[in-house]
């Protein structure tokens, strides 16, 4: 099982994380069915309140679909794939990146390192329940 934080910035991807039904992301090849993920909604569409927002969890690879509308802007030149994704929760508390940015834990995260400029970033199980715990999902 993993972890991801995927980054929203365009209204697009806005769209498919706020859907009401199961919708797509899109992953690398290396995401499997029931892999955790964080949505992190980037200044250019949620200019108040930018920060990790949303949680939901890969139900499946979806290779019906034309993975031409994934962008895979900063993931080393690799391939990204649509997967299917269950409705999207809305977390208790945004989770800012200069929250995570003053955690340990998250120090030699790329997601931090690259100042959440990408589109999807593997983190550990660790990390995933901190996001949580900042959010107030979980104590």
């Amino acid at each position: 099982m993993k972890y991801w934080i995927c980054v929203v910035n365009n209204n697009r991807s806005l769209e498919t994380v706020r859907d009401e039904l199961n919708s797509w992301f899109c992953l690398p090849k290396s995401a499997n069915k029931k892999d955790f993920l964080l949505f992190y909604l980037s200044g250019k569409v949620s200019k108040s309140e930018n920060g990790i927002q949303y949680s939901s969890e890969i139900l499946s690879l979806n290779d019906n679909l034309d993975n031409s509308k994934c962008n895979a802007y900063g993931y080393n030149n690799q391939n990204l794939f649509q997967f299917f994704i269950k409705k999207a929760k809305k977390l208790n508390y945004t989770v800012k990146l200069t929250q995570l940015k003053k955690e340990n834990l998250f120090s030699h995260s790329q997601f931090i390192s690259r100042n959440a400029q990408g589109t999807c970033f593997e983190i550990n199980m660790l990390q995933y329940k901190k996001i949580l715990e900042m959010s107030n999902l979980i104590n």
